[in-house]
């Protein structure tokens, strides 16, 4: 039976886990390996790298850094990487009419194939083409002000209503105006919710792509310090065979 090199294995694991963040024993399941018995040599990068005295590698000077980086795991990380947060592009300002508006057939026109295609007038739509999630937060905050000042106004016609279907009419648009208003502040929290985690999303997108161009670099570290040492070996079992 073949020995199982666990060393090229963990290395393998690591660059894995670095571009999906699988599991050991997940990771063990798809190649086929018993986890019971590879659990003992193949470990995360944080244990790997942070707990040497434990592992197969104790041995290995880790104080000294080798400054060979390999430009194939530079390029290969920025290419996944990119796949994880495609960085939106502003649209040309070509291939419109002289109104300002997309000419038919332009692809940039599909941008406004949903509700737009409905409407005659078209105008209106390139305008907001570039509105984003604040432009919506402002506007329903600005729904909520005008609530508030119908609401006061209502109340300020009401105390000097007279007539009984007028006071009634009123109370009905001061209820319609307090729902206006809250649907208004419930629309800004949830918005205000959408926007903290869209940042914290795209800052866990950086983070991840920092930590992974990390783990890489110290796969590839290791892997020749590794192939030093093994090759370190064989010259000696040479002399001592010679």
């Amino acid at each position: 039976m073949a020995r199982v090199n666990w060393q090229a294995l963990q290395i393998e694991y690591v660059k894995a886990y670095a571009k999906t963040g699988v599991s050991v024993q997940e990771w063990c399941r798809k190649k086929g390996l018993n986890f019971a018995t590879a659990k003992r040599y193949i470990k995360k990068p944080d244990t790997l790298f942070n707990g040497n005295k434990n592992c197969e590698t104790q041995d290995i000077n880790c104080e000294t850094e080798n400054q060979d980086k390999s430009v194939g795991y530079e390029e290969n990380c920025e290419t996944n990487c990119e796949t994880n947060c495609e960085t939106a592009k502003p649209l040309s300002k070509t291939a419109k009419d002289g109104k300002g508006l997309f000419v038919s057939g332009n692809n940039l026109a599909v941008k406004h194939g949903g509700y737009a295609r409905y409407f005659r007038d078209k105008s209106t739509f390139e305008q907001v083409a570039d509105f984003g999630l604040k432009d919506e937060i402002d506007l329903m905050r600005q729904r909520a002000v005008a609530a508030i000042q119908s609401i006061e106004q209502f109340k300020a016609d009401l105390q000097t209503a007279v007539d009984k279907k007028e006071r009634l009419a009123l109370l009905e648009l001061i209820e319609s105006a307090e729902a206006a208003l809250d649907r208004a502040v419930g629309r800004v929290q949830s918005l205000n919710s959408a926007d903290a985690s869209i940042q914290l999303m795209l800052e866990t997108i950086e983070y991840r792509k920092a930590q992974t161009k990390e783990t890489l670099l110290k796969a590839d570290k290791l892997a020749q310090e590794l192939n030093i040492k093994a090759n370190g070996n064989n010259t000696i079992q040479f002399l001592d065979d010679f």
